[in-house]
Formats: structure tokens, C-alpha cells, sequence
């Protein structure tokens, strides 16, 4: 396909839809796959042509109706072709917008129908609860994100570019944040909330993460350690959220702090996950304020084998100094 420079819903007609939500939200369901009726109540050049070239593109909508079939491959065709623009650009609700009213209408529409009313134009189209959270729940950005999340590390894993729940927090960690409610519920006729256990501190129940194909990851919490491609069930009391590493990883730890130069990082602990070679350069400049002066951590790690702990030792260094790590073996994973 030709090339074709991206555009933005302009200011007018994106506060033209936020003011009559009700409206263009009838205009959606009854015109569930054209979008020229809803754009025609919009101010006339609704959209602004933007200097951002990307390959012209189209989604597929499933002729049964059903599109877990075409989302992951709609999924990928989105990181592949808006990959290359900036993130200022993808983090706007108008870029988005103009993706689903121009190019990619009948597609959002069979992805996420009108059942909830106004609330998927607001929600799921605009940035209504905020931009961070638009992106993820948006109807397209959510799905180019979901991508991007996994595609880089396990481009051959499409179960994962699925799952809407969880992302890469860094290279490192898997992150599934509890969206759902465990532990309370809500009333309606009551218009209260209520607790469905008895002591929700000590309630414990299971939620199900997917551990991506193609490494081996440990539990945060108990260093069990899992293979991937596959769904585990895991323990989660109110106070923790699921969390996996990534074999190879080595991740340091400081001071539990509020703000930088609360504690002192005299001591310094380095966990190193087995499962794959790694290497880790820690080369950090604190500041000081009592002295004024600059405090230079510098170590490289690697291992090949084993599970390590790494002290950073006691005591202050001055700026420039290399600082030799100890090593002391502490065994498998799974005794720590």
C-alpha cells in the first residue's frame, strides 16, 4: 500500500463530541458500519493533516461477527505501521479519533460494541478517565500497546499479545494489575458496597496470569519458578499484586523511600534470577544534600550458573571510585 500522512481530530470537533455524547453514541449504534453519519455531525474539516508518514493500512472485521478471530492480527498490523511515529503522537486522543472515524470504524466497532452506551465513546474512544488509562483501555490504542508490551521479547507468542491485563514493566518484570473485584461487591438497588468475605486483611483468593512463551519466570514474592507458555493460578491477598521475573534477570534493590535522599544507600541488594546468561552495570550519582557532594555506585554483574545475592558494602565513596562487589552464594532459587 501507498504511504499517507496521519491526522488529528481537531479541537472543535473532539469538544463537539464531548458535549454530545448521547447523540453521537445513537448515531454509532444505529450506523454500526459506516462512519460518514457521524461525521457529518461533526464542524466541516473535522481533521487536520499532520506531517507523519506511515504505511497506509486497513484491519480486518471477522464475517461472523466474532473478533477474537482477527484481533491478534489486528493487533499486529497496528504496532507494525505506527510503530515508526512518535510517542507524542500516539499519546493523542485525536490521532486516535482519526484513526476510528477514517480508517479504522467497522473494526473498533465489532471490537468493542455500543452495549455500554455513552460511556465507550468517552471511555473507550476519548481519554475520559485520563490520558495513561485511555491508552490502555482505548479501543485501538489498547491493543497497539498490548503489542508493544510483549512483541519485542516474545515476537513469536501471539497468546500473549491476547492478554489485555498484564504488560512488561521494563525487560524484567511482568506486571498483572487486580481490576476486579476480590474480595467486595457492589449493591445496586442498595447503592452500597459490601465485603464478600469475612476479614478481608486475612482473604486470600486466586487470580490466573499468563507467563509468556520462551523464558522461564519466578515469582516475585516466592521466587517459585515457572516455565512459560502457560497460565498459572496464583495466591493474592488484598496487599499483593501479581508480579513475575524473568529468568536472567538481575534486579537491584535500595531502601524502602519515599523520596531519594530519605535513607542513606549504604547497602545496596542485588537479586540474580537463574535461568539465562545476564549482564547488569549499576552506575548510579546520588546527591547528597548535607554535603553537597556526588556519591558514584559503579559494579558490573554477571553469572552463568547459579542465584546470587550481592551486597554493595558499607561506607562512602567518592565520586569516580569503583566499588568491589561480594559474592556470597546463597543456592538454588528455590531455597530463597
Amino acid at each position: 500500500m501507498s504511504k499517507i500522512n496521519v491526522k488529528f481530530l481537531t479541537d472543535e470537533a473532539l469538544a463537539t463530541i464531548k458535549a454530545n455524547l448521547d447523540k453521537f453514541t445513537k448515531i454509532v449504534k444505529e450506523n454500526p458500519s459506516d462512519s460518514s453519519s457521524f461525521i457529518a455531525e461533526l464542524p466541516e474539516e473535522c481533521f487536520v493533516e499532520k506531517k507523519y508518514p506511515i504505511e497506509d493500512f486497513e484491519l480486518e472485521v471477522d464475517g461472523d461477527g466474532d473478533y477474537s478471530k482477527v484481533d491478534v492480527d489486528n493487533a499486529i498490523t497496528l504496532y507494525e505501521h505506527l510503530c515508526c511515529l512518535p510517542k507524542h503522537v500516539l499519546g493523542d486522543e485525536r490521532f486516535w479519533m482519526w484513526l476510528i472515524l477514517e480508517k479504522c470504524y467497522a473494526a473498533t466497532i465489532q471490537a468493542m460494541p455500543m452495549e455500554s452506551g455513552k460511556k465507550i465513546i468517552a471511555d473507550h474512544w476519548l481519554f475520559g478517565q485520563g490520558r495513561r488509562r485511555g491508552l490502555m483501555f482505548g479501543a485501538l490504542s489498547r491493543a497497539y500497546y498490548r503489542v508493544q508490551s510483549f512483541v519485542m521479547d516474545f515476537p513469536r507468542d501471539k497468546k500473549a499479545i491476547r492478554v489485555d491485563n498484564e504488560y512488561m514493566f521494563g525487560r524484567n518484570l511482568l506486571v498483572m494489575p487486580v481490576t476486579d473485584s476480590l474480595y467486595t461487591y457492589y449493591d445496586k438497588g442498595a447503592h452500597k458496597g459490601f465485603t464478600s468475605v469475612p476479614d478481608v486483611a486475612k482473604a486470600v483468593k486466586n487470580v490466573e496470569v499468563y507467563l509468556p512463551q520462551g523464558a522461564k519466570w519466578y515469582n516475585f514474592w516466592t521466587n517459585e519458578m515457572h516455565s512459560g507458555g502457560q497460565t498459572v493460578s496464583m495466591p493474592c491477598p488484598i496487599d499483593i499484586m501479581p508480579v513475575y521475573v524473568k529468568a536472567g534477570s538481575i534486579l537491584p534493590f535500595g531502601p524502602a523511600v519515599q523520596y531519594t535522599s530519605e535513607k542513606k544507600w549504604d547497602n545496596l541488594e542485588i537479586r540474580v534470577y537463574p535461568g539465562a546468561d545476564a549482564d547488569f552495570t549499576l552506575d548510579r550519582v546520588l546527591l547528597e544534600r548535607e554535603k553537597e557532594h556526588a556519591v558514584r555506585w559503579h559494579g558490573q554483574v554477571h553469572w552463568d550458573k547459579d542465584y546470587f545475592l550481592w551486597l554493595l558494602p558499607p561506607g562512602r565513596y567518592k565520586e569516580g571510585s569503583e566499588i568491589c562487589l561480594q559474592t556470597p552464594e546463597l543456592g538454588t532459587a528455590e531455597g530463597n
